[in-house]
């Protein structure tokens, strides 16, 4: 009786033994696998994903701007550029005010040393006529594709382009340059001819 209660025993035992051995086996992580590599790609996700979710980084670019219309005024200019960083945040647009005295040859300098700004703000006589026929402008055909390009004057669009084919200029507004003249004084010296009255041009 005593040797079969012992098999018995001994049968439980190994019963119990093999239970506990499998339910800690089942309880390990994969083998290879260390609970801090668990931790590290817990960690490589997490800040992936910080990562995708964070803001552009900062860019910044500089505006030269010759004196037209409005754009003498520091305070305006001000006014639209604090707009323009409510959508654009990450952009930061540092400003030199020109004037049409010393600023072609501050334009000049900066070029010749390599420090042109990144974006002038002037007519078509310097832009195009000027830098763009030096090649130191970047084309800008892409924008004249875009469907605000339509709403653009003929006359002001062919004011935008080079005589080598490419935009140097995408207008933000247009306006008109009057000039009168002395009928008299251009018909004396024979001046006339120069002009085409139909036309005012």
């Amino acid at each position: 009786m005593k040797n079969k209660l012992g098999l018995v025993l001994i049968i439980f035992s190994l019963t119990v033994f093999l239970i506990l051995c499998l339910s800690l086996a089942s309880c390990q992580t994969v083998p290879g696998a260390s609970a801090s590599d668990s931790q590290t790609e817990s960690r490589e996700a997490a800040a992936s994903a910080d990562h995708s979710e964070k803001e552009p980084d900062l860019t910044e670019i500089s505006l030269w701007t010759y004196p037209i219309g409005n754009w003498s005024n520091s305070t305006m200019v001000a006014s639209l550029l604090a707009d323009f960083n409510k959508q654009y945040p990450h952009i930061r647009v540092s400003v030199k005010y020109l004037d049409y005295n010393t600023g072609d040859s501050l334009m000049e300098d900066a070029i010749a040393k390599g420090q042109a700004p990144d974006i002038v703000f002037e007519g078509p006589e310097r832009l195009c006529a000027n830098w763009g026929d030096r090649g130191l402008m970047a084309d800008l055909s892409q924008l004249w594709s875009s469907s605000s390009a339509s709403q653009i004057y003929d006359h002001v669009q062919t004011a935008c382009q080079s005589e080598n084919g490419a935009y140097y200029i995408f207008p933000v507004c247009e306006s008109a340059h009057c000039m009168a003249i002395h009928h008299d004084l251009f018909e004396a010296a024979g001046a006339l001819q120069y002009l085409d009255e139909e036309t005012h041009t």
